[in-house]
């Protein structure tokens, strides 16, 4: 059976992989246009925009969940034990993890983010030192994360048509011989 975890997953794929993606950098590049854009808002229309942002977006992640295992039962469903061992010797059975483990990730991290917007609206923003910077902070990384969450939906869509392209390849190469 194919050993799939974290640590060896991250030996074959790479870390450095993950922090030079493309989509690693959408998430900084959103992040920080967020950043910029809640700074110039004001206090008043901010506090309200959190609260509104942070219902919504954690409806979103639930979606964006649904979407995921959604994919991963289809992605399971197009695996038997024939194509699994052909997969496994070839070694590319990463190639259609990665994607799920990232996108699994990004909306764990979201989904913490966007709750602790929700409590930090109920909290007094005079007991907390520079509370407008860690609001601008906290809803700029929570914008990132929903447009990488996003963008990793597509990313699975296409790992899933690529892995039933891949199949009927591998299956009809295997059967010809």
């Amino acid at each position: 059976m194919i050993d799939i975890n974290g640590k060896s997953m991250l030996k074959k794929y790479g870390i450095k992989n993950v922090f030079l993606s493309a989509d690693f950098f959408l998430l900084i590049i959103v992040s920080v246009i967020a950043f910029v854009i809640m700074l110039i808002l004001p206090i008043n229309n901010k506090l309200q925009l959190l609260k509104d942002y942070s219902q919504d977006s954690i409806a979103i992640d639930a979606g964006i969940l649904a979407i995921v295992v959604g994919a991963l039962a289809i992605i399971t469903s197009l695996i038997n034990e024939r194509f699994l061992n052909l997969i496994q010797e070839t070694d590319s059975y990463f190639d259609f993890v990665v994607p799920f483990y990232l996108s699994t990730l990004t909306w764990i991290a979201s989904i913490i983010i966007n709750f602790l917007l929700l409590v930090l609206y109920y909290f007094d923003s005079s007991k907390l030192p520079n509370y407008k910077m860690i609001v601008c902070i906290i809803t700029s990384i929570s914008i990132g994360l929903l447009i990488s969450g996003l963008k990793g939906i597509s990313d699975l869509v296409i790992t899933s048509i690529g892995l039933g392209l891949y199949r009927n390849e591998v299956l009809s190469k295997n059967e010809k011989k």
